[in-house]
């Protein structure tokens, strides 16, 4: 974890975020869904996580996060944790994250710590395994609007 000459005191930002970090330890299902260059804050790419809409602790753990990130550094810093809206309304939750060849899917994933930067805070997730829902399939993202390709067709 880098800390770019932040304090490790207990009142210091980022012994706070590592405080909730490791309380929380949280694993969850999330989709990989795509990897996607950052220009903005920092010129790399970035993996992108979606939260599954059921893991309502683990939003709730992000949202904390948020918070903290927002009161101690205001603009000063990209935390890699979006929002998409739809209606004024928080449809999910993305990790902007680095991940090591996991394949694009539907995978258990583990938050583990935080990796603080000049003008990045990104978290650090473990990947645990693929995700084998009701059917076996789950992990492929099967969907109404992306239905399976039949190759026998």
């Amino acid at each position: 974890m880098e800390s770019s000459g932040f304090s490790d005191e207990p009142s210091s930002p980022m012994a706070k975020l590592t405080s909730m970090i490791r309380q929380s330890k949280k694993v969850f299902v999330g989709t990989y869904t795509e990897r996607r260059y950052v220009e903005k804050t920092i010129p790399e790419y970035r993996d992108i996580v979606t939260i599954d809409k059921d893991e309502s602790e683990v939003i709730k753990c992000l949202q904390d996060i948020q918070r903290v990130v927002r009161t101690e550094f205001g603009e000063e810093k990209w935390l890699g944790i979006t929002c998409n809206m739809v209606d004024n309304e928080i449809v999910n939750y993305n990790l902007w994250v680095e991940l090591n060849q996991v394949p694009i899917g539907k995978h258990w994933f583990q938050i583990r710590s935080l990796k603080m930067n000049q003008n990045t805070i990104q978290l650090q997730l473990k990947y645990l395994r693929p995700y084998e829902g009701r059917n076996n399939d789950s992990y492929l993202n099967v969907s109404a609007e992306f239905p399976p390709f039949d190759y026998k067709e």
